[in-house]
Protein backbone atom coordinates (compact mmCIF):
# COMPACT_ATOMS: atom_id res chain seq x y z
CA UNK A 1 0.00 0.00 0.00
CA UNK A 2 2.83 2.43 0.86
CA UNK A 3 4.88 1.37 -2.18
CA UNK A 4 3.04 3.71 -4.53
CA UNK A 5 2.55 6.61 -2.12
CA UNK A 6 5.57 8.73 -1.18
CA UNK A 7 3.80 12.06 -0.79
CA UNK A 8 0.32 13.50 -1.17
CA UNK A 9 1.23 14.34 -4.77
CA UNK A 10 1.21 10.66 -5.77
CA UNK A 11 -2.57 10.25 -5.64
CA UNK A 12 -3.94 9.46 -9.08
CA UNK A 13 -7.28 11.22 -8.59
CA UNK A 14 -7.43 14.96 -9.26
CA UNK A 15 -10.81 15.39 -7.53
CA UNK A 16 -9.42 15.10 -3.99
CA UNK A 17 -8.47 18.25 -2.13
CA UNK A 18 -5.13 18.68 -0.38
CA UNK A 19 -6.83 18.13 2.99
CA UNK A 20 -8.45 14.90 1.75
CA UNK A 21 -5.07 13.62 0.59
CA UNK A 22 -3.44 14.43 3.93
CA UNK A 23 -6.19 12.56 5.77
CA UNK A 24 -6.00 9.45 3.54
CA UNK A 25 -2.19 9.38 3.62
CA UNK A 26 -2.23 9.67 7.43
CA UNK A 27 -4.69 6.77 7.73
CA UNK A 28 -2.60 4.58 5.43
CA UNK A 29 0.62 5.28 7.36
CA UNK A 30 -1.10 4.56 10.68
CA UNK A 31 -3.00 1.44 9.59
CA UNK A 32 -0.52 -0.50 7.44
CA UNK A 33 1.33 -3.47 8.91
CA UNK A 34 5.07 -4.09 8.89
CA UNK A 35 4.91 -5.15 5.23
CA UNK A 36 3.16 -1.94 4.21
CA UNK A 37 -0.18 -3.69 3.50
CA UNK A 38 -3.75 -3.45 4.77
CA UNK A 39 -4.68 -7.09 4.20
CA UNK A 40 -4.57 -7.98 7.88
CA UNK A 41 -6.82 -5.03 8.71
CA UNK A 42 -9.33 -6.08 6.06
CA UNK A 43 -9.38 -9.59 7.50
CA UNK A 44 -10.15 -8.23 10.96
CA UNK A 45 -12.90 -5.97 9.58
CA UNK A 46 -14.56 -8.87 7.77
CA UNK A 47 -14.33 -11.08 10.86
CA UNK A 48 -15.77 -8.32 13.08
CA UNK A 49 -18.43 -6.61 10.94
CA UNK A 50 -19.35 -8.82 7.96
CA UNK A 51 -22.19 -10.43 9.95
CA UNK A 52 -23.52 -7.16 11.42
CA UNK A 53 -26.58 -6.13 9.43
CA UNK A 54 -26.54 -2.48 8.33
CA UNK A 55 -22.80 -2.06 8.73
CA UNK A 56 -20.78 -0.72 5.79
CA UNK A 57 -18.81 -4.02 5.67
CA UNK A 58 -21.89 -6.26 5.96
CA UNK A 59 -21.84 -9.44 3.81
CA UNK A 60 -18.56 -8.48 2.12
CA UNK A 61 -15.67 -10.81 1.47
CA UNK A 62 -12.04 -9.68 1.71
CA UNK A 63 -11.67 -9.09 -2.08
CA UNK A 64 -14.99 -7.20 -2.17
CA UNK A 65 -13.93 -5.08 0.82
CA UNK A 66 -10.57 -4.31 -0.79
CA UNK A 67 -12.29 -3.28 -4.01
CA UNK A 68 -14.79 -0.99 -2.30
CA UNK A 69 -12.25 0.48 0.15
CA UNK A 70 -9.85 1.35 -2.68
CA UNK A 71 -12.28 4.13 -3.66
CA UNK A 72 -11.67 6.02 -0.41
CA UNK A 73 -8.46 4.53 1.02
CA UNK A 74 -5.49 4.18 -1.31
CA UNK A 75 -3.59 5.77 -4.14
CA UNK A 76 -6.60 5.60 -6.48
CA UNK A 77 -9.08 7.03 -3.95
CA UNK A 78 -11.72 9.34 -5.42
CA UNK A 79 -13.53 10.53 -2.28
CA UNK A 80 -12.99 11.21 1.42
CA UNK A 81 -13.70 8.30 3.83
CA UNK A 82 -16.67 8.67 6.14
CA UNK A 83 -16.00 9.29 9.82
CA UNK A 84 -17.69 6.08 11.01
CA UNK A 85 -15.41 4.09 8.73
CA UNK A 86 -12.35 5.96 10.04
CA UNK A 87 -13.34 5.06 13.60
CA UNK A 88 -13.76 1.38 12.72
CA UNK A 89 -10.40 1.31 10.96
CA UNK A 90 -8.54 2.96 13.82
CA UNK A 91 -10.21 0.81 16.48
CA UNK A 92 -9.23 -2.42 14.67
CA UNK A 93 -5.92 -1.30 13.19
CA UNK A 94 -4.21 0.69 15.96
CA UNK A 95 -3.12 -0.60 19.39
CA UNK A 96 -5.37 0.43 22.26
CA UNK A 97 -2.79 2.72 23.88
CA UNK A 98 -2.49 4.78 20.66
CA UNK A 99 -6.12 4.83 19.55
CA UNK A 100 -7.10 8.00 21.40
CA UNK A 101 -4.21 10.01 19.95
CA UNK A 102 -4.65 8.68 16.41
CA UNK A 103 -8.40 9.39 16.54
CA UNK A 104 -7.64 12.94 17.70
CA UNK A 105 -5.29 13.50 14.75
CA UNK A 106 -7.75 11.86 12.36
CA UNK A 107 -10.55 14.07 13.71
CA UNK A 108 -8.47 17.20 13.15
CA UNK A 109 -7.59 16.21 9.59
CA UNK A 110 -11.19 15.15 8.87
CA UNK A 111 -12.60 18.46 10.14
CA UNK A 112 -10.08 20.38 8.01
CA UNK A 113 -11.06 18.37 4.93
CA UNK A 114 -14.83 18.53 5.59
CA UNK A 115 -14.76 22.23 6.62
CA UNK A 116 -16.64 21.54 9.85
CA UNK A 117 -15.75 22.07 13.55
CA UNK A 118 -16.52 18.52 14.72
CA UNK A 119 -16.40 15.19 12.87
CA UNK A 120 -19.55 13.55 14.31
CA UNK A 121 -22.04 13.96 17.12
CA UNK A 122 -21.07 10.52 18.43
CA UNK A 123 -17.39 11.43 18.79
CA UNK A 124 -16.52 12.77 22.22
CA UNK A 125 -12.73 12.72 21.98
CA UNK A 126 -10.19 15.41 21.30
CA UNK A 127 -9.79 17.13 17.94
CA UNK A 128 -6.12 17.88 17.16
CA UNK A 129 -4.14 18.73 14.07
CA UNK A 130 -0.65 17.30 13.60
CA UNK A 131 2.30 19.63 13.18
CA UNK A 132 2.53 18.92 9.44
CA UNK A 133 -1.15 19.57 8.75
CA UNK A 134 -0.49 22.93 7.05
CA UNK A 135 2.32 21.80 4.78
CA UNK A 136 1.51 22.02 1.04
CA UNK A 137 2.89 18.53 0.40
CA UNK A 138 3.26 15.85 3.06
CA UNK A 139 5.42 12.76 2.68
CA UNK A 140 5.22 9.36 4.34
CA UNK A 141 8.56 10.03 6.00
CA UNK A 142 7.24 13.26 7.53
CA UNK A 143 4.25 11.50 9.08
CA UNK A 144 6.36 8.60 10.35
CA UNK A 145 8.93 10.91 11.90
CA UNK A 146 6.20 12.95 13.58
CA UNK A 147 4.65 9.80 15.06
CA UNK A 148 8.05 8.54 16.23
CA UNK A 149 8.94 11.89 17.83
CA UNK A 150 5.54 12.02 19.51
CA UNK A 151 6.04 8.52 20.92
CA UNK A 152 9.51 9.46 22.18
CA UNK A 153 8.17 12.61 23.78
CA UNK A 154 5.53 10.61 25.65
CA UNK A 155 8.16 8.09 26.72
CA UNK A 156 10.44 10.87 27.93
CA UNK A 157 7.62 12.41 29.90
CA UNK A 158 6.88 9.06 31.55
CA UNK A 159 10.52 8.25 32.28
CA UNK A 160 11.60 11.74 33.54
CA UNK A 161 13.16 11.39 37.03
CA UNK A 162 11.87 13.34 39.96
CA UNK A 163 13.80 16.57 40.43
CA UNK A 164 15.75 16.83 43.70
CA UNK A 165 16.72 20.14 45.33
CA UNK A 166 20.41 20.91 44.99
CA UNK A 167 22.77 23.77 45.74
CA UNK A 168 24.24 23.89 42.23
CA UNK A 169 22.80 24.91 38.88
CA UNK A 170 22.14 21.79 36.81
CA UNK A 171 20.63 23.52 33.79
CA UNK A 172 24.00 23.92 32.16
CA UNK A 173 24.38 20.18 31.84
CA UNK A 174 20.96 19.81 30.18
CA UNK A 175 21.90 22.05 27.24
CA UNK A 176 24.25 20.55 24.68
CA UNK A 177 27.05 22.67 23.26
CA UNK A 178 26.08 24.62 20.19
CA UNK A 179 28.52 22.81 17.91
CA UNK A 180 27.08 19.43 18.99
CA UNK A 181 23.55 20.64 18.34
CA UNK A 182 24.58 21.92 14.93
CA UNK A 183 26.27 18.64 13.98
CA UNK A 184 23.27 16.61 15.10
CA UNK A 185 20.90 18.91 13.26
CA UNK A 186 22.96 18.72 10.07
CA UNK A 187 23.19 14.92 10.40
CA UNK A 188 19.43 14.68 10.87
CA UNK A 189 18.82 16.85 7.80
CA UNK A 190 21.29 14.77 5.78
CA UNK A 191 19.75 11.47 6.85
CA UNK A 192 16.25 12.80 6.19
CA UNK A 193 17.22 13.95 2.70
CA UNK A 194 18.92 10.62 2.06
CA UNK A 195 15.85 8.72 3.24
CA UNK A 196 13.55 10.80 1.04
CA UNK A 197 15.87 10.26 -1.95
CA UNK A 198 15.89 6.52 -1.31
CA UNK A 199 12.12 6.59 -1.02
CA UNK A 200 11.81 8.41 -4.35
CA UNK A 201 14.13 5.90 -6.02
CA UNK A 202 12.17 3.02 -4.57
CA UNK A 203 8.89 4.55 -5.72
CA UNK A 204 10.33 5.06 -9.21
CA UNK A 205 11.60 1.46 -9.32
CA UNK A 206 8.25 0.15 -8.13
CA UNK A 207 6.49 2.29 -10.72
CA UNK A 208 8.66 0.76 -13.44
CA UNK A 209 7.97 -2.69 -12.01
CA UNK A 210 4.22 -1.97 -11.97
CA UNK A 211 4.39 -0.93 -15.62
CA UNK A 212 6.27 -4.10 -16.50
CA UNK A 213 3.77 -6.23 -14.61
CA UNK A 214 0.94 -4.40 -16.36
CA UNK A 215 2.59 -5.01 -19.75
CA UNK A 216 3.14 -8.67 -18.87
CA UNK A 217 -0.50 -9.08 -17.91
CA UNK A 218 -1.58 -7.37 -21.13
CA UNK A 219 0.63 -9.67 -23.18
CA UNK A 220 -0.66 -12.65 -21.24
CA UNK A 221 -4.25 -11.60 -21.97
CA UNK A 222 -3.40 -11.18 -25.66
CA UNK A 223 -1.76 -14.61 -25.64
CA UNK A 224 -4.87 -16.14 -24.09
CA UNK A 225 -6.98 -14.39 -26.71
CA UNK A 226 -4.81 -15.76 -29.51
CA UNK A 227 -5.02 -19.22 -28.00
CA UNK A 228 -8.78 -18.95 -27.90
CA UNK A 229 -8.86 -17.77 -31.51
CA UNK A 230 -6.58 -20.65 -32.54
CA UNK A 231 -8.82 -23.12 -30.71
CA UNK A 232 -11.86 -21.66 -32.47
CA UNK A 233 -10.09 -21.91 -35.84
CA UNK A 234 -9.12 -25.52 -35.14
CA UNK A 235 -12.69 -26.35 -34.20
CA UNK A 236 -13.99 -24.63 -37.33
CA UNK A 237 -11.52 -26.56 -39.51
CA UNK A 238 -12.55 -29.79 -37.80
CA UNK A 239 -16.21 -29.06 -38.45
CA UNK A 240 -15.45 -28.18 -42.07
CA UNK A 241 -13.50 -31.42 -42.52
CA UNK A 242 -16.36 -33.43 -41.04
CA UNK A 243 -18.91 -31.64 -43.25
CA UNK A 244 -16.74 -32.17 -46.33
CA UNK A 245 -16.37 -35.85 -45.51
CA UNK A 246 -20.12 -36.15 -44.97
CA UNK A 247 -20.83 -34.43 -48.30
CA UNK A 248 -18.43 -36.78 -50.07
CA UNK A 249 -20.16 -39.77 -48.52
CA UNK A 250 -23.55 -38.44 -49.56
CA UNK A 251 -22.25 -37.81 -53.06
CA UNK A 252 -21.01 -41.38 -53.17
CA UNK A 253 -24.42 -42.66 -52.05
CA UNK A 254 -26.24 -40.56 -54.67
CA UNK A 255 -23.84 -41.74 -57.39
CA UNK A 256 -24.40 -45.36 -56.39
CA UNK A 257 -28.18 -44.88 -56.44
CA UNK A 258 -27.95 -43.15 -59.83
CA UNK A 259 -25.94 -46.04 -61.29
CA UNK A 260 -28.40 -48.56 -59.84
CA UNK A 261 -31.38 -46.74 -61.34
CA UNK A 262 -29.64 -46.35 -64.72
CA UNK A 263 -28.82 -50.08 -64.79
CA UNK A 264 -32.40 -50.90 -63.82
CA UNK A 265 -33.76 -48.72 -66.66
CA UNK A 266 -31.27 -50.26 -69.09
CA UNK A 267 -32.38 -53.79 -68.22
CA UNK A 268 -36.00 -52.76 -68.51
CA UNK A 269 -35.52 -51.20 -71.97
CA UNK A 270 -33.49 -54.19 -73.16
CA UNK A 271 -36.39 -56.44 -72.10
CA UNK A 272 -38.96 -54.26 -73.88
CA UNK A 273 -36.79 -53.65 -76.99
CA UNK A 274 -34.40 -56.60 -77.42
CA UNK A 275 -33.41 -55.52 -80.94
CA UNK A 276 -32.36 -51.99 -80.00
CA UNK A 277 -28.67 -51.15 -79.74
CA UNK A 278 -27.17 -50.62 -76.29
CA UNK A 279 -25.80 -47.16 -77.21
CA UNK A 280 -29.22 -46.04 -78.37
CA UNK A 281 -30.83 -47.21 -75.15
CA UNK A 282 -28.11 -45.53 -73.10
CA UNK A 283 -28.61 -42.20 -74.90
CA UNK A 284 -32.36 -42.52 -74.40
CA UNK A 285 -31.87 -43.03 -70.67
CA UNK A 286 -29.47 -40.07 -70.44
CA UNK A 287 -31.94 -37.80 -72.26
CA UNK A 288 -34.76 -38.85 -69.96
CA UNK A 289 -32.65 -38.26 -66.85
CA UNK A 290 -31.54 -34.83 -68.10
CA UNK A 291 -35.17 -33.85 -68.75
CA UNK A 292 -36.25 -34.72 -65.19
CA UNK A 293 -36.15 -31.71 -62.78
CA UNK A 294 -33.58 -31.89 -59.96
CA UNK A 295 -35.14 -33.95 -57.16
CA UNK A 296 -34.75 -33.01 -53.50
CA UNK A 297 -31.93 -34.61 -51.51
CA UNK A 298 -33.10 -38.02 -50.42
CA UNK A 299 -32.14 -40.07 -47.38
CA UNK A 300 -31.53 -43.24 -49.37
CA UNK A 301 -35.11 -44.20 -50.05
CA UNK A 302 -35.75 -45.66 -53.46
CA UNK A 303 -37.27 -43.24 -56.03
CA UNK A 304 -39.48 -44.64 -58.67
CA UNK A 305 -38.75 -42.87 -61.96
CA UNK A 306 -40.72 -45.16 -64.24
CA UNK A 307 -43.94 -46.98 -63.75
CA UNK A 308 -44.12 -50.44 -65.20
CA UNK A 309 -46.22 -53.53 -64.95
CA UNK A 310 -46.16 -56.15 -62.23
CA UNK A 311 -44.28 -58.55 -64.47
CA UNK A 312 -41.56 -56.04 -65.24
CA UNK A 313 -41.09 -55.20 -61.55
CA UNK A 314 -40.75 -58.87 -60.74
CA UNK A 315 -37.96 -59.24 -63.33
CA UNK A 316 -35.87 -56.45 -61.79
CA UNK A 317 -36.59 -57.31 -58.14
CA UNK A 318 -33.50 -59.45 -57.78
CA UNK A 319 -31.31 -56.69 -59.18
CA UNK A 320 -32.85 -54.10 -56.84
CA UNK A 321 -32.29 -56.35 -53.82
CA UNK A 322 -28.61 -56.68 -54.75
CA UNK A 323 -28.29 -52.94 -55.32
CA UNK A 324 -29.98 -52.17 -51.99
CA UNK A 325 -27.65 -54.55 -50.16
CA UNK A 326 -24.64 -52.91 -51.81
CA UNK A 327 -25.91 -49.45 -50.94
CA UNK A 328 -26.43 -50.39 -47.30
CA UNK A 329 -22.93 -51.81 -47.09
CA UNK A 330 -21.57 -48.58 -48.55
CA UNK A 331 -23.62 -46.50 -46.07
CA UNK A 332 -22.40 -48.62 -43.15
CA UNK A 333 -18.78 -48.17 -44.26
CA UNK A 334 -19.31 -44.43 -44.65
CA UNK A 335 -20.87 -44.12 -41.18
CA UNK A 336 -18.04 -46.12 -39.67
CA UNK A 337 -15.52 -43.80 -41.33
CA UNK A 338 -17.37 -40.72 -40.04
CA UNK A 339 -17.49 -42.15 -36.49
CA UNK A 340 -13.77 -42.86 -36.54
CA UNK A 341 -13.05 -39.34 -37.77
CA UNK A 342 -15.20 -37.84 -34.99
CA UNK A 343 -13.41 -39.95 -32.37
CA UNK A 344 -10.03 -38.98 -33.79
CA UNK A 345 -10.71 -35.24 -33.68
CA UNK A 346 -12.52 -35.30 -30.35
CA UNK A 347 -9.71 -37.14 -28.57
Amino acid sequence: MLSGLATTDHFTSKTLSVEDRRLILFLIVVLVDDDGCLTGLYERIVAEFSHRHGHWAYAKSIPELQSSASKWLGRAAVRRPRWDRIVDLVVLGVPAERQEKMLAFAAGLYCAAARQPHPDHTYEGEVRSPSWAQLPSVSVVTIQQDLIQGARHVADEDDRPVEVASNFDSTAGDVLPSFVQGDLRDELVRLTAKLEAETRRRVAAESVLDNQVRDWRRLQAENELLRGMKGADDERLRQQFIETTTLRLRNYEVSAEKRAIADFCMNLLETLHPTAAADTLRRLIDDQVAAIPQPPRSSGAAIEFLRHSQTERAKGRTRLVKDEAERRRNNAAARDLADRLNKFYSS
